[in-house]
């Protein structure tokens, strides 16, 4: 729950803050289990109850069947969809895309030479976004 210290989950103008995401219709029961929010830090129990969950639209289109997905994860559902229209939902696989061709140097790396080749990749690859931006 590192990710949310610090965090608050108000609801503005009566919204529920929206997180959608390729699993998260096996996150979602996982946060609301109510067996595992009776031993929750506040926190947690705050983020189960404020934020609502949605498997991203190109997950979902993809193979996401039955009632649950349906009712409970989808991001076509009414009181979501309006909210997600211009989102791109898929910005994250869209952004590390680049990574993929280096998963056979990565494989056989430890560690150390991963997360130092990872910077350096990121490094290259924002001087290659600034470099465009300039004309």
């Amino acid at each position: 729950m590192r990710l949310w210290q610090g965090a608050h989950f108000s609801k503005r103008n009566g919204w529920r803050f929206i997180i959608g995401f390729d699993d998260a219709c096996h996150f979602k029961p996982f946060c609301t289990n109510p067996r595992r929010l009776e031993h929750a830090s506040p926190l947690a129990q705050e983020l189960a109850a404020e934020v609502e969950f949605v498997v991203d639209r190109f997950h979902f289109d993809e193979g996401h069947m039955g009632a649950y997905y349906a009712t409970e994860c989808s991001p076509y559902r009414p009181e979501v969809k309006e909210r997600l229209e211009k989102a791109n939902m898929s910005v994250a696989e869209q952004r590390f895309s680049w990574l993929r061709r280096y998963q056979h140097v990565f494989r056989h790396m430890n560690a150390a030479c991963f997360n130092f080749m990872l910077l350096v990749l990121a490094d290259l690859l924002q001087e290659t976004y600034k470099l465009g931006a300039r004309g």
